[in-house]
């Protein structure tokens, strides 16, 4: 099974090896889009042999351009011919049930939304939301919980 991987980064040395070190278990290709990083998040990314490091073009930092950069994301995946896309954030690591998970693959439905561990301010720290919505659906967004 071909999965690539894509993601837009920008200074995130201090998390970005244990992703793509994850992501190396059972992605094919890596493409990483990073948005001007003044960090060692390139030197880290190229020493990854699965990932394919990309610049962005130099921008004003007061313009985003999300859209512009997962065009250029996207063209690239594109070309690796995936049968499986996963769009991820740089601190946005997959549980490791996601390995099971693609052992099992319904091959009959195209699009998943997956578990992830989204850490916040540091790698010991992560996010959990939990709510209800309006229309009282419980949401509970902690990854560890089953």
């Amino acid at each position: 099974m071909n999965i690539v991987s894509g993601l837009v980064i920008k200074n995130e040395e201090w998390i970005i090896g244990k992703t793509l070190e994850s992501l190396s278990v059972y992605c094919s290709t890596i493409i990483v889009l990073d948005d001007n990083s003044t960090d060692n998040t390139a030197k880290i990314c190229k020493s990854f042999p699965k990932v394919k490091y990309l610049k962005y073009r130099e921008h004003p930092e007061y313009k985003m351009e999300e859209g512009k950069k997962r065009i250029v994301l996207w063209n690239e995946i594109k070309q690796h011919n995936p049968d499986y896309v996963l769009l991820l954030d740089g601190d946005e690591i997959p549980t490791p049930s996601i390995v099971n998970f693609l052992n099992k693959i319904d091959t009959n439905v195209n699009c998943w939304r997956v578990r992830m561990i989204n850490l916040w301010k540091d790698e010991k720290t992560y996010r959990v939301d939990k709510f209800k919505t309006s229309r009282g659906a419980n949401i509970n967004h902690d990854p560890f919980s089953e």
